[in-house]
């Protein structure tokens, strides 16, 4: 009944039938018949068949004759129910374990893509050699696809993991290895980093992913912390299939890793590097002699060829093992020795019993794309469950364990006996089985081949699509992620990232966008990983319906631009947020974007403009009726008009913000205006009450586990300690803070911190800790710290009669008439301003007029009048 794969001896096991024809040589005769085909092993063959035989039963003299079939047929569809039930116990046991174990992230094993090795003894002397030499920075193994680049690396890695250099044993041993893939783990300069910290662990590991996480920090900094990290040991930096990373004249296309290779083949003495590429890749003049390449260029001898193919063969099974030596030289001249292409050859053989290899390497000899060909043409020889296999890993893209299989195909093959399937075809060297993990993984051009040939839309017959397997992955992460209690580090929320991934490329950025909202800003956000929030915000943008939800996107980016100082950006999202949230009436994110806005121009000295925007965000969270909302815009109202010397205004609008917070109950609210009112009464004055408000405030901290909140209060309190003198108070507690915001990896509180440390430093006369204070904070780039840490820089050098003084004070001078520019009436910068002219003229007395005893020059004195 419109069956394709006709048995005319009807049997249910095709083994058995008289004569076969296979499905795939009946599709590539008359291709319309793929709508109709139905597999010889599939439920629907069998059930169809039965239903036939019983029909048959049903009209005979004697259908005693049927019985034998029918009941076969009955014994085959049950064993398909068993498999089903089979399938389902795999599924549920292994996503509990798979949630217990967590998901791996990075710095994995090379994939051993070709399990047998052959030959490549010289390639694999000169790598060796290469690797043991300390002058040897880069070396780049360069060939094209299926030539067993990465099977060379990774039997040369095998070696040096047990300390032996092959070749050379006087070569110092390595102290650590990185593996990443482009196709397995991704390459960027955040899983380099986050890979090295692991590799190192322990302390190491937490300055390392401190250093990364720092927004302020620029790239080539960081860069070059890192080199400086690793230096006095050997580290090896393998990197596999960079060809993905390239243009098409062989530059990377990601500009931070450009700038660590260029840094990394600049410096002696840092780790080495091993990349495999299909593009040999291009560098600047300067640096390009430090890429030392192996082409990989030639296949196997037909002597190695040869011997490959007997040794894949090894029962005999498939012709191979005792073919005559002209054949399969015949057939490595076909492959051009190319290993992949050979194991595709055995790979159809062992597959179709229809086919010999003298007609296989007739069929393909003249064709210039030998590998792809022939890994297409094994592709569509297999049976379906087998194909099924194939095309699942090659959805998932990266190694994934047996249980994925399982999970992504039973809706469309239920009962499918993946462990079997999956032993099957490692087999015949179609999956690869990692070592260590037992994950499993596809070579990069079978996967590109097989993602490429799933179909993109449905059919009457079939869901089965490239769209609804990529759902079916982003199911599988759904339910394979750790509890929130678990969320340590972003290794715990792997699962979340791949499944954002997945839930994109089948077009569901609604989706996408709902499983980044729930880790972004109290994680990714939290920890620092700024950059790559703003990677998967702009993989969003332009996908987003929901009027909501590009609100939500456009602030998110926002806050990330703006951690990364990239204000510009910033506020383009913010404002473009905003206008949204306008055009469909969505107050509570207009409320968000203005508060936002005002936040980043307070930020940016451009205070009267912040007071605008908050003073709009207060008046709609009032019409909202949102007491919550209403206590914070209050609150940063309040510090808006310190920030310009409107004491009496701010102290009204901190007493109000407290009182909302006290009859709401808010205590997190409570204790952050109680700090406000705190530093409020430090300006004027009041330093007694203002030490009482920064420990009730403190006691909050604690009592509630606001570990950010516990580190702002300690800072407030060193600042009320050293205005009273008690200086060694005042250094504990700062030292108490500037620890909370290093571990929580704030660089705005860390810049806040290590300025008070400073300023207790310099009162304590212990002028190089206050000047190393001031460069941090320097580092660290905040804008409404910098004129101040220039300041105090300048005046530890000054006392230090260091003659960088004078720069430190003009360079101070400059920052604070640039804020001013913005908003003449910032109190404390024009005071900032008024001690760097001071400091200018004391840096210099030669320059000012008179002796150094003599009146002050006029801007100086016009300055602290302004102040």
């Amino acid at each position: 009944g419109g069956m394709v794969g006709m048995v005319v001896a009807i049997d249910p096991d095709p083994s058995k039938a008289a004569f076969m024809i296979p499905t795939s040589l009946l599709l590539a005769a008359w291709p319309p018949l793929a709508e109709r085909a139905l597999d010889v092993s599939s439920r629907g063959f069998l059930e169809a068949k039965l239903g036939e035989l019983q029909s048959a039963r049903a009209e005979v003299e004697h259908p005693d004759r049927f019985r034998d079939r029918i009941e076969a047929l009955e014994s085959a569809l049950g064993s398909w129910a068993t498999g089903q039930r089979d399938q389902h116990l795999r599924i549920r046991s292994g996503l509990a374990e798979e949630i217990e174990r967590g998901v791996a992230f990075a710095g994995r094993r090379l994939p051993d893509i070709h399990q047998h090795f052959k030959d490549r003894t010289a390639e694999r002397e000169r790598l060796a050699s290469l690797l043991s030499s300390p002058a040897t920075r880069m070396v780049s193994i360069v060939g094209r696809g299926g030539m067993g680049k990465t099977t060379l690396v990774s039997r040369v890695i095998a070696e040096l993991e047990k300390h032996r250099w092959p070749g050379d044993d006087e070569a110092s041993p390595l102290a650590g290895i990185v593996c990443l893939g482009a196709r397995t783990t991704g390459i960027t300069l955040e899983r380099i980093f986050l890979a090295l910290a692991e590799m190192l662990g322990g302390a190491s590991e937490e300055r390392l992913t401190r250093l990364w996480t720092q927004p302020r920090l620029a790239t080539e900094e960081k860069i070059s912390r890192l080199l400086e990290l690793l230096r006095g040991q050997r580290y090896l930096v393998v990197l596999d299939n960079m060809e993905d990373l390239l243009d098409e004249t062989g530059k990377l296309l990601d500009v931070s890793l450009s700038a660590f290779f260029d840094q990394c083949l600049e410096t002696s003495g840092g780790p080495q590097l091993l990349i495999t590429s299909r593009v040999a890749l291009h560098f600047r003049r300067e640096v390009m002699a430090y890429d030392r390449q192996l082409p990989l260029m030639e296949g196997l001898p037909v002597s190695e060829g040869s011997a490959l193919l007997r040794e894949l063969d090894p029962d005999g099974r498939y012709g191979l093992r005792d073919a005559a030596e002209t054949d399969l030289g015949r057939a490595v001249e076909v492959a051009h020795g190319v290993p992949r292409a050979l194991e595709a050859i055995v790979s159809i053989l062992a597959n179709d019993p229809y086919v010999s290899l003298s007609s296989l390497t007739d069929d393909f000899f003249q064709m210039e794309e030998v590998v792809e060909t022939l890994v297409r043409e094994n592709y569509r020889r297999l049976d379906r469950p087998s194909r099924r296999v194939l095309e699942a890993l090659a959805v998932f893209k990266t190694p994934v364990p047996s249980l994925a299989v399982d999970y992504l195909l039973a809706d469309f093959e239920p009962g499918l006996d993946v462990p079997a399937i999956v032993q099957r075809l490692a087999r015949t060297n179609m999956v690869s089985i990692g070592r260590e993990d037992h994950s499993l993984y596809l070579h990069p051009i079978d996967q590109d081949i097989l993602y490429s040939q799933l179909r993109e839309e449905a059919t009457e017959s079939s869901a089965y699509t490239r769209r609804a397997l990529e759902r079916k992955a982003a199911e599988y992460y759904r339910d394979v992620r750790t509890p929130p209690s678990a969320w340590r580090n972003l290794r715990d929320l792997a699962p979340q990232l791949a499944e954002f991934g997945h839930c994109c490329r089948a077009g569901d950025h609604a989706d996408a966008c709902r499983v980044l909202a729930k880790i972004d800003y109290d994680y990714l956000y939290k920890w620092g990983y700024y950059e790559r929030l703003v990677e998967m915000q702009q993989a969003l943008r332009g996908h987003l319906e929901d009027p909501g939800q590009q609100a939500y996107s456009h602030g998110s980016l926002g806050l990330a631009h703006y951690q990364l100082g990239h204000l510009d950006e910033a506020l383009a999202s913010y404002r473009a947020g905003l206008e949204v949230a306008r055009q469909v009436g969505d107050r509570w994110n207009e409320s968000i974007c203005l508060a936002r806005l005002g936040n980043a121009n307070f930020s940016l000295g451009k205070v009267h403009e912040a007071i605008d925007q908050l003073v709009w965000a207060l008046e709609i969270d009032r019409q909202r009726g949102d007491p919550r909302g209403e206590e914070w815009q209050l609150s940063a109202l309040g510090n808006a008009y310190v920030e310009i010397g409107h004491l009496p205004r701010a102290e009204s609008l901190f007493v109000q913000a407290l009182e909302i917070a006290e009859r709401i109950e808010d205590r997190r609210g409570r204790e952050f205006h109680l700090d406000n009112l705190g530093r409020l009464r430090l300006l004027q004055g009041r330093t007694e009450e203002a030490l009482g408000l920064f420990e009730e405030s403190l006691a909050i901290a604690q009592e509630i586990g606001g570990r950010r909140g516990e580190g702002l209060r300690q800072n407030s309190l060193a600042k009320a300690f050293r205005q009273v003198g008690q200086l060694e108070k005042a250094r504990e507690a700062s030292a108490k803070g500037l620890e909370i915001a290093e571990e929580l990896q704030h660089p705005a509180d860390e810049s806040e911190s290590r300025l008070e440390l400073g300023w207790i430093e310099l009162a304590l006369g212990r002028l190089d800790d206050a000047r190393l204070q001031a460069t941090e904070v320097l580092r660290l780039d905040i804008p409404r710290t910098r004129a101040e840490a220039e300041l105090l820089r300048g005046i530890a050098l000054l006392r230090l009669g260091d003659r960088e003084a004078g720069r430190a004070f003009d360079e101070a001078v400059k920052r604070c008439r640039t804020r001013l520019a913005l908003t003449p009436d910032l109190n404390a910068t024009r005071y900032v301003l008024a001690a760097a002219l001071l400091g200018g003229v004391l840096a210099r007395p030669a320059a000012a007029s008179g002796a150094p005893g003599d009146s002050l020059p006029a801007p100086v004195i016009e300055a602290y009048e302004q102040a």
